[in-house]
């Protein structure tokens, strides 16, 4: 072994291990979850500060003790051989994501929530199955029924979320399968970016991202929960395949433009934002890629894709009038500024410039990090050359970071920067185009040339920091999140309890820094759940007693609260014997205007 070798192989060693060292001063890392909507918390800077100083010397020292290795020329051999097989090869892959997101759904989060937003999504598709938008309300004693980011009237009961990633719950419920539906849309992300990486690099280039996007930590932890964004992914990334396809003889394709307006329009019902920037930006792409078309053409062309996107946007105005009687009235306003009686479509867009600097800076540390599991894969975008739609992954991408500035937030982060994830697939593209690109240079790089095998030794290395330094503490952190929100229902079962009412005043205190799944499952459209829960009265505790007795008398009443940490389930009578610790409680959290 040649003295390069030694020396990079124990810069990597070094690295690895002083970062498990260092960690022991920053708790291991630990990110608090629960609060820091809008901007990073200290802790997530310094980690990300020390990981990309450790694991970018760790990437080097590796890289250099690998390259021009027998593994890194097999490697360079196996790329080679399974972009003669895309199609076989992404399968593989595909298959590898749903069984890894869904092993770290089971495994690592036990199918908890680490959003009340998951919660949501539940309730919306539990309703959609009862054949209706809304479901039926209480009608009175509704601060009891009160739950997060559900809006409740004396006549009705919605979640806030537009329908289409409750759509798709709704099926996987239907056939007993919900907890695979989001695993299988990140699953479908890795032939589809095949299919546009070929169609707009080559299959070399196609295969490399596909191979990124299938190790990214990113895909692992959002695919393992029940986010709207791979759904919404799959949508894009679909929707651009069918759109190079439609553009790639003399005249569009108008089946291959209805295909991918029919998969926008549905993004939009996913994610109306981005969903709607995403459209606008393939309008504009199909436009400025027209050349000397015609513009009877052109304009046709436009229409057959745009379509779509207006059915869609109709069947949102319509859901708003269904649910609030008024078509420009959106359950976002319904919730978050529900005396507002202007137009509601534009709640929660907009913010002074703090916010918006917040917003960019913090999802651009994050992917930084998040996309690869290494620090420095994203620098390789910018040496991304040739392609012949390389303006339409670019205008997709700037459609997201616009995103970043009309709804500005840093959002939550657990599971890395979810407002980018629509892109991911094409960060991992332009990632691969530059490694493969450098690599076909034989330029210096440093002490070395750049080749295949360098390259091999780079993502190789990189695939080492990702699996040793960067995804146990953030697998961690997840299984933190994910532990806090299985408490209550871990103390219930082991109670023994059955037809029950739970009151309580959040589950997970966002001051605890434990999870941004502040409250309980919501409740089922019938109120019908085994477990029933509901919130408490703190000013006036008797009146909890009074609606236990006159709503519910044939369940058994009970209280949970955390505690210093630990969970505490205590029958009602006797809670409310003593109830200066329920007055004393910390208030509930306020909601933010926002979609993880």
């Amino acid at each position: 072994m040649s003295l390069a070798r030694v020396l990079g192989l124990l810069l990597g060693l070094l690295a690895i291990l002083g970062y498990a060292d260092v960690g022991r001063y920053y708790g291991g890392f630990r990110v608090p979850q629960g609060y820091g909507m809008n901007f990073l918390l200290p802790e997530e800077l310094a980690h990300i500060a020390l990981f990309s100083v450790l694991g970018l010397a760790a990437v080097v020292g590796l890289s250099a003790a690998l390259a021009g290795t027998d593994l890194t020329a097999w490697c360079v051999q196996a790329v080679r051989g399974a972009s003669r097989h895309g199609v076989a090869m992404s399968a593989v892959l595909g298959a590898f994501v749903l069984l890894s997101t869904f092993g770290f759904a089971r495994y690592v989060l036990g199918h908890a929530a680490i959003t009340d937003d998951e919660h949501v999504y539940r309730f919306i598709a539990q309703t959609l199955r009862h054949g209706s938008v809304t479901a039926p309300s209480p009608g009175v004693d509704l601060d009891f029924f009160r739950e997060q980011f559900v809006v409740l009237t004396p006549f009705v009961r919605y979640g806030k979320y537009p329908l289409g990633h409750p759509l798709l719950l709704a099926a996987g419920q239907a056939l007993g399968v919900e907890a695979f539906v989001v695993p299988l849309a990140s699953a479908l992300l890795v032939p589809a970016l095949f299919w546009v990486g070929s169609a707009t690099f080559d299959r070399t280039t196609a295969t490399v991202a596909t191979l990124l996007l299938a190790s990214s930590p990113q895909l692992l932890a959002t695919g393992a929960t029940l986010f709207s964004q791979p759904a919404a992914a799959a949508c894009l990334i679909g929707a651009m395949g069918c759109l190079l396809r439609a553009t790639r003889g003399e005249r569009p394709s108008p089946p291959w433009l209805a295909g991918a307006g029919a998969l926008l329009g549905y993004g939009v019902l996913v994610r109306p934002l981005p969903g709607v920037l995403f459209a606008l930006a393939a309008l504009w792409w199909m436009a400025a890629a027209g050349g000397s078309r015609e513009l009877r053409v052109r304009l046709r062309a436009a229409a057959v894709l745009a379509a779509p996107v207006v059915a869609a946007g109709i069947v949102l105005l319509l859901v708003n009038r269904a649910q609030t009687g008024g078509l420009l009235s959106s359950g976002y306003q319904a919730f978050h500024a529900p005396n507002d009686v202007g137009v509601g479509v534009g709640t929660g867009v907009g913010g002074d410039l703090g916010l918006e600097v917040m917003s960019v800076v913090a999802s651009l540390l994050r992917v930084s990090v998040w996309l690869t599991g290494w620090p420095g894969a994203l620098l390789f975008l910018f040496l991304a050359r040739g392609g012949r739609a390389r303006g339409l992954v670019w205008a997709m991408i700037a459609a997201e970071w616009l995103y970043r500035l009309v709804s500005p937030k840093a959002g939550v982060g657990g599971a890395g920067p979810l407002y980018l994830f629509e892109v991911l697939p094409l960060l991992c593209l332009l990632v691969a185009g530059g490694l493969v690109q450098l690599a076909r240079t034989r330029r210096p790089v440093g002490p070395w040339t750049a080749s295949p095998s360098l390259m091999a030794a780079l993502v190789l290395a990189g695939a080492v920091v990702n699996l040793c330094m960067f995804l146990p503490v953030k697998a961690l952190d997840l299984r933190r999140m994910a532990e806090a929100q299985l408490l209550p229902g871990r103390l219930i079962r082991e109670r023994g309890l059955g037809h029950a009412l739970v009151f309580h005043n959040g589950v997970v205190p966002p001051s605890s820094g434990l999870s941004w799944a502040y409250f309980p499952p919501c409740n089922s459209p019938a109120l019908d759940d085994d477990v029933l829960w509901v919130r408490v009265d703190r000013a006036d505790p008797g009146r909890n007693l009074a609606f236990w007795k006159q709503r519910f008398p044939e369940r058994s009443a009970w209280y949970y609260r955390l505690e210093g940490g630990k969970p505490l389930l205590q029958d009602l009578e006797s809670f409310l014997e003593r109830p200066a610790s329920l007055v004393t409680s910390p208030p509930g959290p306020t909601a933010t205007a926002g979609r993880p």
